[in-house]
């Protein structure tokens, strides 16, 4: 089920430099090496708790944001009922000064997505399902990932003023993510090393470019409660690629589940 507990590579041996000009970045950091509170995990459904009268509308949870970011929920702003609430996870640097947050939707919701704000709580980014209906593992599931300016010259916004900068697919019955950038090209991939415990923050995460250079480690701090310990290749864009980790967890987390004990695709992480 790709849910071992298999070691990291050493960031000296994994991450390649990069060589993004800070204006392209999603958002300026401090630093390469951040932490970040985990989402906890969820508590799957079955199917049969899957339909419309045991659904509630939650559409004021996006309500605060931008008229880009609220396009969000035009599918339809759905959750689990009984899920615990939105979440605000910090993205700090190792002197736990605040760089950013990332504010997620309550656990199983569809239509609802996340937003990246800035420290001072200007929105950056969106992170939004690809999904008309909600998925279940044995189907592929896309989440994307929309910011406030151009990815690269000449992009266009969609009908809402977004701009797309990447679209996160989960490869069906697998762990796996594989990740496009707004014009279509394949751009990195994602894979989980470990998938143990409570909250995300105990997942190992590696994060790769097409051709296989390593841009990012993640792996549980040496805290209690853990945090995520996440490393970023020199020159790279590390808001960006947490950003693409949170999308993909998304993509997991609002997947119809097999049964109430199993999180995630049930499938393998190859």
């Amino acid at each position: 089920m790709g849910c071992g507990s298999s070691k990291l590579p050493s960031a000296e041996d994994f991450l390649v430099q990069q060589s993004i000009p800070p204006e392209s970045m999603l958002m300026p950091s401090p630093a390469t090496t951040l932490r970040m509170n985990g989402w906890p995990i969820s508590v799957g459904y079955t199917a049969s708790e899957y339909n419309d009268d045991n659904w509630c509308d939650v559409e004021q949870a996006v309500a605060e944001g931008a008229a880009w970011m609220r396009a969000m929920s035009e599918t339809g702003v759905r959750v689990v009922p009984g899920q615990p609430g939105p979440e605000t996870l910090t993205i700090c640097g190792m002197d736990n000064a605040q760089v950013a947050k990332l504010q997620m939707p309550p656990h199983l919701s569809f239509g609802i997505g996340a937003k990246l704000m800035d420290a001072a709580g200007n929105v950056c980014a969106v992170l939004a399902s690809k999904a008309n209906t909600r998925p279940s593992g044995m189907q592929k599931s896309s989440y994307q990932v929309f910011a406030g300016k151009p990815q690269f010259a000449g992009q266009a916004p969609d009908a809402h003023g977004r701009y797309l900068w990447a679209i996160c697919t989960r490869s069906a019955m697998t762990y796996t993510c594989k990740i496009t950038n707004g014009a279509g090209a394949d751009l990195f991939v994602l894979k989980y090393p470990g998938r143990r415990g409570s909250s995300h923050a105990n997942h190992k995460v590696t994060l790769t470019t097409a051709d296989g250079k390593g841009v990012m480690l993640v792996g549980p701090s040496d805290e209690n409660p853990k945090r995520h310990h996440i490393e970023v290749a020199a020159g790279g864009d590390p808001i960006f690629y947490i950003c693409i980790m949170y999308a993909c967890n998304l993509a997991f987390d609002e997947l119809v589940a097999m049964n109430t004990h199993e999180e995630g695709p049930g499938g393998s992480d190859d």
